[in-house]
């Protein structure tokens, strides 16, 4: 796990699982030799880190979308398959 850096503010946070998840995550941290904590925090990392990278995510966050745009375009994008958000032509548009 990476060190804080002395600016940086951590929070503690309550979380539920399922018995048979801790009992799976006991094992995993057993073999590994880490902290359930550890775990949990590189975990939820890796989930924020996929999440973000999402198409869907980066279009959410676009301001000149309103929340009606954004829908409709995610509903649209819901119904094409693999192969239509396939990139079809890569372009730089340089201003």
């Amino acid at each position: 796990m990476k060190k804080l850096k002395e600016t940086e503010v951590t929070k503690a946070i309550s979380v539920r699982f399922d018995e048979c998840l801790i009992e799976e995550i006991k094992k995993i941290v057993d073999v590994y030799s880490m902290s359930l904590s550890d775990f949990i925090r590189d975990s939820v990392k890796k989930e924020v880190d996929l999440r973000k990278n999402d198409f869907f995510y980066k279009l959410a966050q676009v301001d000149y979308c309103s929340e009606e745009e954004s829908q409709e375009i995610i509903k649209e994008l819901n119904k094409m398959s693999k192969d239509d958000l396939q990139i079809a032509k890569k372009e730089i548009i340089e201003f």
